[in-house]
């Protein structure tokens, strides 16, 4: 993502809390979609959660409930909304979402959300995209690969839309958003030595922005 400086994260970062070298989690466990994406919405690693492998087995939300579980339970009137291109993200983790769709691919994720900021008056959006790690899986995880540099610039651009779409709602003057953009993972071989430097992990090394 530094490398390729798409420009609507290059715009973000200008103006949020940023790093290119974030970690997934700081254990020496072999990282999955599954276990990262479990990390991410419950705040519990794996040593907690328990989910290691990508069918989600010995996940238990009774201990570690998501964030839509949280929300839910503490403020029942939010609209908390999950909308996603990979079913298994929304059927594990999303099923206390008052909205969770699963649609056909990430022009598709971008387009829910874009109709979801315009029609409605969530309190909780999540959009899952998968290009980038399907191309990076397939080709390879790397500023010079054609098809994973082209999903990235392809998911900013849905990003640009999506923040488009939020600042012309009605009442986002008067709103106040946190918008937080973040790689589940990283890419390549996972999983390392107890005692090595953990950020040479590159399937850990993620990016992420608050802004």
């Amino acid at each position: 993502v530094k490398t390729i400086a798409p420009p609507n994260l290059a715009q973000i970062n200008a103006k949020a809390t940023y790093t290119f070298d974030g970690l997934a989690d700081n254990k020496y466990n072999v990282i999955t979609n599954a276990s990262a994406w479990t990390t991410m919405l419950t705040g519990y690693d794996y040593t907690k959660h328990k989910v290691i492998s990508e069918d989600f087995a010995s996940l238990n939300l009774q201990v570690t409930p998501t964030i839509f579980t949280r929300i839910n339970q503490g403020l029942n009137t939010a609209r908390t909304v999950s909308i996603a291109s990979t079913s298994v993200f929304n059927d594990k983790l999303a099923a206390d979402a008052t909205v969770k769709q699963t649609v056909a691919d990430d022009a598709a994720v971008k387009a829910g959300v874009v109709t979801e900021l315009t029609n409605n008056n969530p309190a909780l959006v999540v959009a899952q995209f998968h290009i980038a790690e399907t191309a990076g899986a397939a080709n390879g995880y790397t500023a010079s690969t054609p098809a994973y540099a082209g999903a990235i610039k392809n998911i900013d651009g849905y990003i640009g839309e999506i923040l488009t779409a939020l600042k012309a709602r009605k009442g986002y003057s008067g709103e106040n958003w946190l918008v937080i953009i973040a790689s589940n993972k990283g890419g390549g071989p996972s999983g390392g030595v107890v005692g090595s430097n953990i950020f040479n992990d590159a399937s850990r090394n993620a990016y992420i922005a608050f802004y």
